[in-house]
């Protein structure tokens, strides 16, 4: 059964090549020795995470960072302004990380925490964790100990407990071309912000299908892999086929980020109930998380019979919204069967991101669009 760990006791586990949970700023997240193929192998399978979805190294300092990617000045001016923090910056490689970190390519994504237990923890084992977040693949990200241990209890020795994550958000991920910056993942340190501290920002396109951030995959026991067995298939550890694309960057699968329960998203102001096309039949209990400045009524959505027993829950700061986000989404589908989110302008557009990869079904230009089910029933 999985427990409360302490640092020590963290440190002797992922020094025998185990995965266990770490808190950071971010969200907390599923941690072992990064240049250990068995551990890798154990945390993909553990996680159900596909092997074309790369992971991303933690480290205690630039230096660290160093030792295994390329130095740039622009690297090194970003770090400098921004770690610890948010920021995972991808750097070119020379082939000590393990492919099953990178899903083969030549860049590996690098991020310095601001926490101060997983940093104490990194620099005892004194060498990069793979850290991504501690929960199935997909589902919901946990910004608390107790959320990690949720997902994950019974196949984890435990979790160490750095209380709930202070940004709550996944960091934003960078690639770096010439003298720009290049947003595959957005997060709290936005293009705005960038901008405003004196960098040259340029898009990437639209990231929110899945397409952007794409490169051809490589198979695995090429570059970076120091165990033969993780080609041959051995577990579920990254073993990338060529006919699947694999992505620079984790976070960019068009499914992901979802709580238990089908979860529908608003994206523009909504007269009258949630008619036509929303489910209503299909549900007996209803969650509603409110992520805009203006309160709104239950009545005004839902038909009388489940507003009886629905949650409303509102975040009218921006900031508090962000950092509640996940765990808002857990708790309000422990309670019900199918949770609707109201966002809009006041979101950013990292939230903006998580929920549309998140939602079973987005309200947008008047009518609704429908995914599959999270009960596998199919609502378009």
């Amino acid at each position: 059964m999985g427990k409360y760990l302490d640092e020590q006791s963290a440190v002797e586990l992922i020094q025998k090549g185990q995965c266990v949970a770490l808190p950071t700023e971010t969200v907390y997240g599923l941690a072992c020795d990064a240049l250990d193929e068995v551990a890798l192998r154990n945390l993909y399978t553990i996680k159900g995470r596909p092997a074309e979805n790369p992971v991303i190294c933690h480290v205690s300092s630039p230096e660290m960072a160093f030792r295994y990617g390329k130095e740039t000045p622009l690297a090194r001016k970003l770090m400098n302004q921004y770690w610890p923090g948010p920021l995972t910056i991808l750097l070119e490689h020379d082939g000590k990380i393990p492919t099953a970190v990178t899903a083969g390519s030549a860049l590996c994504g690098f991020r310095m925490p601001d926490h101060e237990i997983t940093l104490r923890i990194i620099e005892k084992c004194n060498t990069p964790l793979a850290i991504p977040s501690a929960n199935k693949s997909g589902k919901t990200s946990p910004t608390t100990a107790a959320m990690a241990l949720a997902q994950l209890e019974g196949e984890i020795p435990g979790v160490v407990d750095g209380g709930q994550c202070a940004v709550g958000l996944e960091s934003t991920v960078l690639r770096l071309e010439g003298e720009k910056v290049i947003i595959l993942r957005p997060g709290t340190i936005d293009e705005e912000r960038l901008t405003e501290d004196g960098f040259t920002v340029e898009s990437e396109g639209e990231t929110r299908n899945g397409n952007a951030g794409r490169r051809s995959a490589k198979l695995a026991g090429k570059a970076g892999s120091r165990d033969s067995d993780a080609s041959q298939g051995t577990g579920t550890a990254a073993v990338l086929s060529p006919e699947k694309e694999a992505l620079l960057s984790p976070g960019l699968l068009p499914v992901h980020y979802q709580p238990d329960v089908d979860m529908f998203l608003i994206q523009e102001p909504v007269t009258g109930q949630l008619n036509p096309g929303f489910p209503h039949a299909s549900y007996e209990t209803i969650a509603v998380l409110n992520l805009n400045p203006e309160p709104v009524a239950l009545i005004d959505l839902f038909p009388r019979r489940l507003c009886e027993n629905a949650i409303l829950r509102h975040r009218s700061d921006s900031v508090e919204a962000t950092r509640n986000l996940y765990l808002d989404l857990y708790q309000l589908s422990r309670h019900s069967d199918a949770l609707v989110v109201i966002a809009g302008p006041a979101c950013s557009k990292a939230v903006m991101d998580r929920l549309q990869r998140a939602a079973t079904g987005t309200y947008q230009n008047g009518k609704w669009q429908f995914r599959r089910s999270q009960a596998g029933s199919n609502l378009e």
